[in-house]
């Protein structure tokens, strides 16, 4: 296995809040990230091709979709915390900015429970991930 040079990180860029610009969501260095993810920083994109900061989200690349709503986006993710369970939730992206995150514990992973699975591949199916 390769060693992770110190400032290797990850990026997304994809268009999050629908509105046909791509946006940028860069993480912290990746020697920082334990197996329930790392910290990011959302930036959306504008028409001139420059990013304004959104906030920043606690996530792994393989745990996060985008809900885009009416007026607001979900941005979920999923906080491991054990092998059998976690915390799964959403940030509330609104008017350009990142809100606080709202989760429930579910229990997804070995030893977890049918419930937490099914809650778990109906938000982050293997088709619609981003990495």
């Amino acid at each position: 296995m390769a060693a992770i040079e110190a400032d290797e990180y990850y990026e997304i860029r994809a268009d999050i809040n629908g509105d046909g610009i791509a946006d940028r969501l860069a993480s912290d260095p990746i020697r920082d990230f334990g197996t329930g993810g790392g910290r990011w920083e959302v930036f959306l994109g504008s028409r001139d091709g420059s990013f304004i900061p959104a906030g920043n989200i606690f996530m792994h690349p393989l745990a996060f979709r985008v809900e885009r709503l009416t007026d607001t986006v979900r941005l979920w993710t999923y906080f491991k915390a054990s092998a059998s369970g976690g915390k799964l939730g959403y940030y509330v992206l609104r008017n350009g900015r990142i809100g606080e995150w709202q989760s429930i514990e579910v229990s997804p992973g070995d030893g977890g429970t049918e419930v937490g699975r099914s809650i778990y591949d109906a938000i982050f199916p293997e088709a619609g991930r981003f990495a």
